[in-house]
């Protein structure tokens, strides 16, 4: 199984301000549905609340794995409606169990906007999973913002001698506010 991270992150690698993305881009949803559907996502509890405040349900088409150290998560009142939606999990090793268990069990993902993988499971967010996540990470698809914005949730930095880019596509400026960016994908060396 291979450990994928998918990202939106503006010039100065800010990724959220206040549990929000500081920008709407319907570009970078419609391209982030496209490449995790029918794939296991991994996120932190903040994250989820965040999709449940934006969608009112967990991720559709993914198996929704939350990582958060209260155990009891489930019963409470934010996430208790959508019991049997998400799987909730405290340690990001059961995480990948629980994605990997879904990935045999499941047929493979559909094709990603740069290249056909197999039995991948998404790491989405946010900051903390991201930085405990990255040493696992073997490919990280990232929207990269061409300029910096006010956050106070940043992806960690990559080391340049471990990744490398592996293509890249520039797309229209577009959203709000109005901004250039490109999808990049990166994969380990």
């Amino acid at each position: 199984m291979q450990v994928s991270m998918i990202v939106a992150m503006a010039a100065n690698r800010a990724i959220g301000k206040d549990g929000k993305m500081p920008w709407h881009l319907p570009a970078d949803l419609k391209h982030f549905k496209e490449t995790t559907l029918g794939c296991p996502v991994i996120m932190g509890r903040k994250t989820f609340e965040s999709i449940l405040v934006s969608l009112g349900k967990p991720l559709p088409g993914r198996k929704n794995i939350v990582i958060t150290r209260d155990a009891g998560y489930a019963n409470a009142p934010v996430a208790q409606p959508h019991n049997g939606k998400f799987e909730l999990v405290t340690t990001p090793e059961a995480a990948l169990a629980a994605a990997f268990n879904h990935a045999v069990d499941s047929n493979p993902p559909a094709p990603t906007v740069f290249s056909q993988v197999t039995n991948a499971v998404f790491v989405i967010g946010g900051a903390e999973i991201y930085r405990i996540m990255l040493p696992l990470a073997r490919r990280i698809i990232i929207t990269e913002i061409k300029q910096p914005f006010e956050g106070d949730a940043f992806f960690p930095a990559l080391d340049p001698h471990l990744w490398r880019e592996a293509a890249r596509r520039s797309q229209p400026r577009s959203g709000t506010p109005a901004v250039d960016f490109d999808f990049v994908e990166y994969v380990i060396n």
